[in-house]
């Protein structure tokens, strides 16, 4: 299934296949190619998840949406604080409404970046009256 920009459950189909391959070897009476097939991909699946941890997921991904009461004039310098987080912008949205402006940005993050510290450092620049940050899948 293809979820934003991460492709889930190819890995879980291809496990699923894989069982019952397995267990159709068990069940015809040859359990040495079973155990060896077994730890085979069990070995694959520990190697391809370290690889995965080590270097293809180094980032993920959020979308931050601030909500002004009104409209700021300086919404582009309130955007360029907010660049100098530990964030790389990749598209940004401005919405306005008679109620307000909204700024919706989506970002690249480090994995070990902590949300609400984020979200803290974001009300700190902004006088804001909604701040939420959604987590996204890794690519």
């Amino acid at each position: 299934m293809k979820i934003g920009f991460d492709t889930k459950g190819l890995t879980t189909a291809a496990n699923i296949w894989v069982t019952a391959a397995i267990g159709l070897t068990v069940g015809a009476g040859l359990y040495i190619p079973a155990i060896f097939t077994a730890s085979i991909i069990l070995l694959n699946l520990v190697i391809i998840t370290k690889v995965k941890q080590r270097f293809l997921h180094t980032h993920k991904y959020c979308s931050i949406f601030i909500t002004f009461d009104t409209k700021q004039k300086t919404l582009e310098s309130i955007y360029d604080k907010i660049a100098l987080e530990p964030i790389k912008i990749i598209s940004k949205n401005i919405k306005e409404t008679d109620s307000g402006v909204t700024l919706d940005i989506i970002s690249k993050i480090h994995p070990d970046t902590n949300l609400f510290t984020l979200k803290k450092n974001i009300e700190s620049i902004t006088k804001a009256k909604k701040i939420s940050i959604s987590e996204s899948m890794n690519i």
